[in-house]
């Protein structure tokens, strides 16, 4: 049987730092100055369609809108995700499942505190929180680059460091859904097929056009 992908809030955070990592410079953040990398394109029509889907979208005049339709600059989209600057504008009773996780999470730990959890104190620590998970991406993916290896210690390299990463992934889910119950307190959630017919999301095959311009 078919498992039907999910897309969730974290998926707009993945996709994003993936991108962000690939694309350094925030001036190639639109579909014109992609044009000749088609892979980088496809990931950023990709985040285009999620960040519409979620309502992630950074408020813009109907003028812009019309200019920017076939050529939209995401720097105004993207930056709001990485820095935490859609947080300031929800009230505090978005984030009551967040805060009991919270709650629950430090009783756990014998660390209540009895403090009220503030807006502006979760603006402040979610950029660290994408910090952390960016640095946490870079471990992992450490040896991405390697094609194969002749040399004995270089795969004694790649060996040791593997098994270091091996021990961090799928250890960091608590991070995950906190990130998720910031990003997406409502619970979103939308297979490919509804992306694909309610928001444009790119039906390209992705691997395949990775492998096609590596």
């Amino acid at each position: 049987m078919e498992t039907i992908e999910i897309f969730k809030g974290i998926t707009v955070i993945d996709k994003i730092l993936e991108f962000v990592a690939l694309t350094p410079d925030e001036k190639h953040w639109n579909y014109k100055a992609l044009g000749d990398n088609m892979p980088r394109l496809i990931r950023l029509k990709q985040i285009n369609s999620l960040l519409h889907a979620f309502s992630l979208t950074a408020n813009r005049n109907i003028l812009g809108k019309a200019t920017n339709y076939l050529n939209p600059d995401l720097r105004a989209d993207i930056n709001p995700i990485l820095g935490g600057d859609f947080i300031t504008n929800r009230s505090l009773d978005t984030y009551h499942e967040l805060a009991d996780f919270v709650k629950c999470f430090l009783q756990e730990r014998n660390s209540g505190m009895d403090r009220d959890i503030r807006v502006m104190e979760l603006r402040f620590i979610y950029p660290k929180m994408i910090n952390y998970k960016i640095k946490l991406r870079e471990i992992i993916g450490f040896n991405s680059g390697w094609m194969e290896a002749s040399m004995p210690f270089a795969l004694f390299h790649i060996l040791l460091t593997d098994s270091i990463s091996a021990n961090l992934k799928d250890k960091y889910g608590d991070l995950d859904h906190v990130l998720e119950l910031i990003i997406n307190p409502a619970g979103l959630a939308f297979t490919e097929k509804e992306l694909i017919e309610k928001f444009n999301y790119p039906k390209d095959d992705l691997h395949q056009l990775d492998l096609e311009n590596y």
